[in-house]
């Protein structure tokens, strides 16, 4: 039988037929329950058989569902009455189900990409991007595919919506293996001084951002895997001396 297994189905059938092992052929246990069968005339079964719904009546629903229903407990799945679940709760589910997704998608296209298989790493990419189409390292990373796949381009811009969205290491542009063959086109000078321009413009902008907006997106630079760990210290550091005046400083602009 498919679908969801109701514990008290379970149950009735292990204390009535439990020697026929119908409550194991119900769970689709069906190995178990053919074994039930070749021991019905040993009578063994009938001891088995409550045994198992006395197990079955002290289970709680959660442990049956984690046991028997697994699929829907992953995905976040309670007894609606004795547990409902609130709106709140279904959101975190859905959205750590959907951070999943992501994720995979991710990995499948790197594991595509450094493998050469441009077209699919493209495709996996494209995925991430229709559920997270803020994501900067995905756009990097499809914009170095479309570069390998030698299609100018949509690499720029992807290249261009990563920049606008806080990318900043043009050392990585210039020097990239994936992104040789925008650098060998002849508009690349053009290109790449317009994409500096507009890292420009976007860092002016964060300048008159409050300082906890402009930790905050560093933060999420350094989650979203933007910044090696070595570089958010220094940001950080950086950030914190031009917003936070040395005491001395403070003292002689008030006496002024």
């Amino acid at each position: 039988m498919s679908g969801k297994k109701n514990k008290w189905i379970a149950f009735l059938l292990a204390l009535v037929f439990g020697y026929l092992g119908l409550h194991r052929f119900y769970l689709r246990q069906n190995g178990l329950g053919i074994l039930y069968l070749a021991l019905a005339l040993t009578g063994i079964s009938f001891i088995l058989g409550f045994i198992d719904a006395i197990v079955f009546l002290v289970m709680s629903y959660d442990r049956f569902n984690h046991k028997y229903n697994k699929q829907w407990y992953e995905e976040g799945y309670r007894h609606p009455r004795r547990f409902p679940m609130r709106s709140k709760q279904r959101k975190r589910i859905k959205l750590r189900n959907k951070e999943r997704s992501i994720s995979d998608l991710k990995e499948r296209g790197i594991l595509h990409f450094k493998a050469f298989e441009l077209e699919e790493a493209a495709e996996q990419f494209r995925r991430a991007l229709e559920q997270s189409p803020k994501d900067v390292p995905l756009h990097f990373n499809i914009a170095c595919t479309y570069a390998r796949l030698e299609e100018a381009e949509a690499a720029w811009m992807h290249l261009r919506s990563a920049v606008e969205m806080g990318f900043d290491d043009f050392n990585k542009i210039d020097h990239h293996p994936a992104l040789a063959y925008l650098r060998i086109q002849p508009d690349w000078l053009s290109q790449r001084e317009q994409l500096q321009s507009d890292g420009r413009e976007n860092a002016d902008a964060s300048v008159g951002q409050p300082l906890f907006q402009q930790l905050h997106a560093l933060s999420q630079a350094r989650q979203q895997g933007i910044l090696t760990a070595e570089e958010f210290r220094t940001k950080r550091e950086k950030l914190l001396k031009r917003n936070v005046s040395p005491p001395s400083e403070t003292k002689n602009t008030d006496s002024a």
